[in-house]
């Protein structure tokens, strides 16, 4: 048996160890999304805020790690701690072989780490955990996509709000809604300006963010739950209205000093200065009308007559007042070591599998990224392909700097034949720190800095390569002030590349574009709308390239068949996980029934009076032994001992009518004594 600091230590690295070997490369894309994504450096201050809420809960994570609950929740918990990790192990691997491998990733990690906690301690400590553990989910945004959807139905509603209060106030402006609501307004020159209200402007990017700020400032606040709900719930509105006033001014501002005006108050009036201001009104809220506090002093319990008696015991909790008296020590022993090993040693058969979140390319270790030539490795890092003439166009030093990548390179492949035109598919390749996306270029940055977007046509995952399978997109498009339709096929890759006689790890996006109208004048596909046939032309080119980079993230047997038979696996896995759940809340409610038969046949007048008061004493505050003690002498105006009371209690525990219980009450642990019948 294994007691004390080492047993704490060995639970914890028995969770933190399998989860950094298992998820360590997904932190580390996140990170770096973080650090060089604008839109997503809210990410920065979620492992801070995991970090305080455990903090907070430090008390109560002291009292309930070391429980031992009976067998049979035991086995229910080591039945559903297992069901997790296999699901969690499942989605991995499914989410490796999507365009989305992080996002898939993280919910594993999420559901990894609930059953890890709930196989090495017990359901209490999971469910004190749950919140920091949920905050992992905020790890990565709303996917672009559904963003785009989302966000341009709330940009049209704001349009209408911001353009109604203008009109109120007497503004110059006209609202149109077509493809991007578009509010005009006449300055007091008598020019007309043309303010486009999308994506970013409709405040959702905001929205993602301050979701973030307001689970969290929900949970710091102290006050009762529903309050605290409500407090949440109230901060959508409320940021909602805030971006609808912000658009308001933004406009106003363009009547009274022109367009450049209007351009510099967007900046200001951003993202970041929307979550603050909505934060901290949200904050203001809950303390002012709420009654919410962040912080309350904490009022020394006086000890009663039992605390010491209970000390000089060992018991870590007073049974007639509930207080917290010394935290237990810690224990690895018999079934619990060996749930730790299995914890361990199904991690360590997933290891050998595991898959990173993109393909790793070889070969590329040799191009330094500080003094190679774009022209002379046009045919190290791009194949021939048959019928296609390979030329490099030129290097784009310009969106280098701006966006602190590494290379931003543009090759092409022409068609070969006796014709005069022949189309052209243009390739290219991005080398950065980050992940930047054709999306976030069409609609996401420019929506952000105030200037209208593309038009999405169509958008789909695709497959580049099947083994190993790599994941892709293909979109169809019309950039901003043009009418010609654009498609392209785009992917990552992760690869090694030399800086400073230093290896490097790069993320590396080739896209391949075409004109539509060019393909079908060459009779390549049927017309400029034939989606289906660009993309069957495109793809060979993409699976061609793919295979040249020579990717390492390769197939086992065992990961074919999970990826084939992903549904059927995650069935396997939960069914369990909700059998054993059902079946431990049927018997729970089965024997609550034969309890309240037992209390009914009670015909001890004191036994029958204090179980009474430990079913009314539930209602309002913990029901402590003390406050069971209230209410037996509200009800019966008779007073009892204290160690009378807790052997009536202790004697109705033995019997199933009641059970001890520790409670949550403003993050200091309580003992209570709940009815259970």
């Amino acid at each position: 048996m294994v007691r004390g600091r080492p047993a704490t230590i060995l639970k914890v690295l028995a969770i933190l160890g399998p989860w950094l070997l298992i998820y360590w490369q997904d932190l580390e894309v996140v990170a770096g999304d973080a650090i060089n994504s604008e839109v997503m450096n809210y990410i920065i201050v979620i492992p801070f805020f995991i970090g305080y809420a455990i903090y907070r809960k430090r008390r109560v994570l002291q009292a309930v790690t070391p429980l031992e609950n009976s067998r049979q929740i035991r086995n229910v918990e080591t039945g559903v701690g297992a069901s997790l990790l296999l699901t969690s192990f499942i989605l991995y691997w499914h989410g490796s072989y999507t365009f989305y491998p992080v996002e898939y990733h993280l919910l594993s990690m999420f559901i990894f780490l609930a059953g890890a906690i709930l196989m090495v301690y017990n359901w209490q400590t999971l469910r004190q955990l749950l919140f920091p553990l949920a905050l992992i989910l905020f790890l990565e945004p709303v996917p672009l996509q559904v963003a785009n959807m989302i966000g341009f139905q709330i940009s049209a509603i704001s349009s209408i709000a911001a353009y109604n209060l203008l009109k109120f106030f007497g503004l110059p402006v006209e609202l149109t809604i077509q493809q991007t609501p578009i509010i005009m307004v006449q300055t007091v020159q008598g020019v007309e300006i043309p303010l486009a209200i999308d994506v970013a402007c409709s405040g959702l990017y905001s929205m993602t963010g301050f979701a973030t700020f307001a689970v969290f400032a929900s949970f710091i606040t102290r006050g009762a739950t529903w309050k605290r709900i409500a407090l949440f719930a109230l901060g959508f509105p409320m940021i909602y209205g805030l971006n609808i006033l912000r658009i308001a001014t933004i406009v106003w501002i363009a009547h009274g000093w022109g367009e450049g005006a209007a351009i510099q108050a967007f900046h200001l009036l951003g993202g970041s200065v929307l979550i603050f201001a909505a934060t901290l009104l949200l904050l203001t809220l809950g303390d002012k009308v709420g009654k919410l506090r962040i912080f309350t002093t904490r009022v020394n319990q006086e000890p009663c007559t039992l605390c010491n008696e209970s000390l000089t015991k060992g018991e870590s909790f007073c049974p007639y007042c509930g207080s917290f008296l010394k935290p237990q020590k810690q224990s690895i022993a018999g079934n619990n070591a060996l749930r730790i090993i299995g914890v361990i040693l199904i991690a360590i058969l997933i290891i050998p599998i595991q898959i990173p979140p993109f393909a790793l390319a070889k070969g590329t270790a040799s191009i330094d990224l500080g003094t190679f030539s774009p022209s002379e490795i046009k045919n190290d890092i791009l194949p021939t392909i048959p019928g296609w003439d390979l030329e490099f166009l030129y290097r784009d030093v310009e969106v280098e700097k701006a966006a602190h990548w590494d290379a931003a390179l543009i090759y092409y492949y022409q068609k070969q034949g006796p014709d005069e035109f022949q189309p052209i598919v243009f390739v290219l390749i991005q080398i950065e720190k980050g992940r930047h996306t054709w999306e976030a270029s069409l609609y996401v940055w420019p929506a952000k800095y105030g200037y209208p977007t593309a038009t999405m046509l169509v958008e789909r995952d695709v497959d580049i390569l099947d083994s190993p399978r790599i994941a892709g997109r293909f979109l169809e498009f019309i950039r901003v002030r043009s009418t010609v339709p654009e498609a392209v096929v785009y992917w990552f890759e992760e690869a090694q590349f030399t800086v400073n006689e230093t290896i490097v790890s790069r993320y590396v996006s080739i896209s391949l574009d075409a004109y539509p109208e060019d393909l079908a004048r060459a009779g390549l596909i049927e017309g400029p709308n034939d989606a289906d046939g660009i993309q069957a032309i495109l793809l060979p080119m993409a699976r061609s390239i793919a295979e040249h980079w020579e990717p390492l993230k390769t197939w086992t047997l065992i990961q074919m068949g999970i990826n084939q038979w992903t549904g059927y696996l995650l069935i396997g896995t939960i069914s369990p996980c909700i059998v054993a759940v059902s079946f431990l809340c049927f018997k729970l409610r089965t024997d609550r029934k034969r309890n309240a038969e037992l209390f009914k046949r009670l015909i001890v007048p004191l036994e029958r009076e204090v179980l009474e008061a430990v079913a009314l004493s539930s209602r309002k505050g913990p029901p402590t032994g003390r406050a069971i003690d209230a209410k037996y002498l509200e009800n019966t105006g008779k007073e009892i001992e204290p160690e009378k009371l807790i052997e009536k209690l202790e004697a109705a525990k033995e019997v199933g009518l009641v059970k001890r219980e520790i409670s949550n009450n403003d993050d200091e642990p309580v003992l209570v004594w709940k009815n259970r019948f």
